[in-house]
């Protein structure tokens, strides 16, 4: 299931879920059975958005247990919660991946539109990738070079690593 969140007709948030009947769990009673919410992706423009959809996820009948993977360490739930107590956060082993070569890294991936974009990275430990990089992309490849002048935006190697694997999205790491 989709839920869309839109005001004045411009979509400002969206959440991808499943509901089912959880028969592992009940806390009614032998003839009732508790449900469970997945929430399998969400991504929101406005904080009323994000309020909303977890609202609407919140107010489901019979729902005693929704359960969210892959929430990043800075999710505003907390902070949005009537009862924070009630949230129980699992932090678990991911994959991680630190960028050595990052030119190798960024033309060795497809990229199915042609697109530019100058940025800066910084990186302390392998100083070959810090500076500023002009990325010219295209479904025939890519290239990368060093390049004086402003960049359109800075971060860090790591985040560049987290948008370069799809671990995290560009509008998230703007936030």
């Amino acid at each position: 299931r989709v839920l869309l969140y839109e005001e004045d007709g411009e979509a400002l948030g969206y959440m991808v879920y499943t509901s089912r009947e959880d028969q592992s769990i009940s806390h009614f009673s032998a003839h009732q059975r508790d449900h469970r919410m997945t929430i399998r992706e969400y991504g929101w423009l406005t904080p009323a958005a994000y309020v909303a959809m977890w609202q609407y996820a919140a107010s489901q009948d019979l729902t005693w247990r929704i359960y969210v993977r892959d929430v990043p360490s800075d999710d505003p739930l907390q902070h949005f919660a009537r009862d924070p107590r009630t949230l129980r956060v699992e932090v678990m082993d991911g994959i991680l991946v630190r960028i050595v070569d990052l030119p190798r890294a960024l033309m060795t991936r497809t990229y199915p539109v042609e697109s530019e974009l100058t940025f800066r990275v910084l990186d302390d430990l392998c100083d070959w990738n810090q500076g500023t990089w002009r990325l010219s992309v295209g479904p025939e490849g890519a290239d990368i070079r060093q390049v004086d002048g402003s960049p359109e935006l800075t971060m860090d190697v790591f985040t560049m690593a987290h948008l370069a694997t799809g671990a995290l999205s560009a509008s998230y790491a703007h936030r």
